[in-house]
């Protein structure tokens, strides 16, 4: 298929990219299924899974991010400072 998957070090980010990867490569993926006919193909209903999988998953890349934020962290503990 000639691409490659990208990295990351985050285990959400990375499961939210592997899936963005297999979604934009679905129809070769299929394409290779269907000509080399694997014995662990994907079914319709991973497909299926794993569109949905990936709103969920890029709903908590976004809530990761921003708990990941300095400057979140810092209103947090001025805000402990103060109480």
């Amino acid at each position: 298929m000639n691409v490659k998957c990208p990295q990351q070090t985050n285990r959400w980010s990375h499961l939210g990219r592997l899936l963005t990867f297999l979604k934009s490569h679905r129809r070769q993926l299929m394409e290779y299924c269907v000509e080399n006919r694997p014995d662990n193909a994907p079914t319709y209903e991973w497909w299926l899974m794993t569109f949905s999988i990936a709103l969920i998953i890029d709903a908590i890349k976004v809530t990761i991010t921003i708990l990941q934020s300095g400057s979140l962290l810092n209103a947090i503990l001025l805000i402990v400072s103060v109480e």
